[in-house]
C-alpha cells in the first residue's frame, strides 16, 4: 500500500514538471511533435509581444517542457 501511494505522489510530482505523460494511445514521436508545436506557437507569442529573437529563446530555455 506504501509504494503505492509512493509511486501516485511521484507521479503527480512528475505531472507538476511536465515530465510525466500518460501514455494514451500516443506514440513518443506524437508527443514530441506536441511539446514541438508547443514551443514554437510559445516562442511566436513571445516575438508577438515585442521581445527579442534572442530574449524569447532565453526564456524558451529556462522552461521545462
Amino acid at each position: 500500500m506504501d509504494e503505492t501511494r509512493e509511486i501516485l505522489f511521484q507521479r503527480q510530482v512528475q505531472r507538476a514538471r511536465g515530465e510525466y505523460v500518460v501514455n494514451a494511445g500516443l506514440s513518443l514521436d506524437d508527443v514530441a511533435q506536441g511539446k514541438a508545436r508547443a514551443i514554437r506557437l510559445f516562442y511566436m507569442a513571445l516575438l508577438t509581444e515585442g521581445f527579442s529573437e534572442q530574449e524569447a529563446l532565453q526564456i524558451i530555455v529556462s522552461v521545462p517542457v
